[in-house]
C-alpha cells in the first residue's frame, strides 16, 4: 500500500514537472491581474475613529454604585442605535457638506464596544483620510446633543477625537498579490492534471499490463546524446549513399 502511494506521489510530481512551464505562465497572470486590481481597480479606503464614554456626571456620589453602572450599560445599546440614526446623520451631512445621502453615511458607519465597558468606538471608512475624521467627530459630537435633548442626561462624553490616517486599510496590496499567484499557480496545476487525465496516449508498458494484452515490441527513448549521434549517423549514411550514386553514374558514364 505504501509503494503505491509514493509510485502516485512521483507520478503526481512528474505530471506538475512536465506542465511547470504552464503552471508558471498561470501564477504569473494570477499575479498580475491581483495587481491590477489592487493599484488601478480598488479605491484606497481610509477609516477614522472616535472613542465615546458612558459616565454618570449627575450623580453627586464619588464612587459610581453597582446599579449605576449596570444601568449605564443598558444604556449602550440603545445609544449605539440613536449613533446611526437620521435624527444625527441628517445634522452631521448638513454640518459638513458631504455629499450623501442618510443610508450611505450609515453604511460608513460601525460602532462597538467591549463587554462590561462604557466606552465604545465610533468608526467611519471612506476613500478620503480628512473626510472619515471630520465625519467621524461630527458624529461624536451631534450624538451628544441629541443624547442630552432626547434621553434628557448629559451623561456621554467624547473620550478621544478621530485624527486623519497616515495609510489605507484596503486594499491589502501584499495579501491581494498572495492570492492572485496562489489562485493563478492552482488553476495552472488544475490545467495540467485535466490535460493529463483526457490525454489518450499510451505512455508506458503498464497501460498494457493494466488490460491484458502482450507488449509486441517498445521503441526506447533516446538520451539527447544518443538522439545526435544517431542523426549524425543518418547523415553520414545519406551522405555515403549519395557519394557512391554519383560515383556510380560517372563510371557508367565512362563505359
Amino acid at each position: 500500500m505504501e509503494t503505491t502511494e509514493e509510485i502516485s506521489l512521483v507520478e503526481l510530481f512528474h505530471i506538475l514537472r512536465q506542465g511547470l512551464g504552464r503552471i508558471i505562465v498561470t501564477t504569473v497572470a494570477g499575479l498580475a491581474v491581483a495587481a491590477v486590481l489592487t493599484f488601478v481597480v480598488m479605491t484606497p479606503k481610509y477609516q477614522s475613529t472616535t472613542d465615546l464614554v458612558v459616565n454618570d456626571t449627575n450623580s453627586n456620589s464619588e464612587q459610581v454604585d453597582q446599579s449605576t453602572l449596570q444601568a449605564n450599560l443598558t444604556l449602550l445599546n440603545t445609544y449605539q442605535s440613536i449613533i446611526k440614526k437620521p435624527v444625527v446623520l441628517e445634522k452631521v451631512i448638513e454640518e459638513t457638506g458631504v455629499d450623501l445621502s442618510v443610508q450611505e453615511l450609515n453604511d460608513m458607519i460601525s460602532v462597538q464596544n467591549d463587554n462590561n465597558s462604557l466606552v465604545f468606538s465610533v468608526t467611519v471608512q471612506s476613500t478620503s483620510p480628512k473626510v472619515s475624521a471630520t465625519l467621524a467627530n461630527a458624529i461624536a459630537k451631534h450624538f451628544s446633543e441629541e443624547v442630552k435633548r432626547i434621553m434628557n442626561v448629559n451623561n456621554v462624553s467624547i473620550l478621544t477625537v478621530a485624527e486623519p490616517a497616515q495609510g489605507p486599510v484596503s486594499p491589502k496590496p501584499i495579501l491581494n498579490l498572495l492570492i492572485g499567484a496562489i489562485i493563478g499557480g492552482a488553476i495552472g496545476v488544475i490545467w495540467q492534471l485535466i490535460r493529463y487525465a483526457t490525454d489518450r496516449t499510451v505512455k508506458d508498458e503498464a497501460f498494457f499490463d493494466e488490460i491484458g494484452l502482450p507488449v509486441l515490441g517498445m521503441i526506447p527513448e533516446l538520451s539527447d546524446k544518443e538522439l545526435t549521434e544517431s542523426r549524425l549517423k543518418s547523415l553520414s549514411s545519406q551522405k555515403t549513399s549519395e557519394a557512391r550514386r554519383s560515383f556510380r553514374r560517372r563510371k557508367g558514364g565512362q563505359d
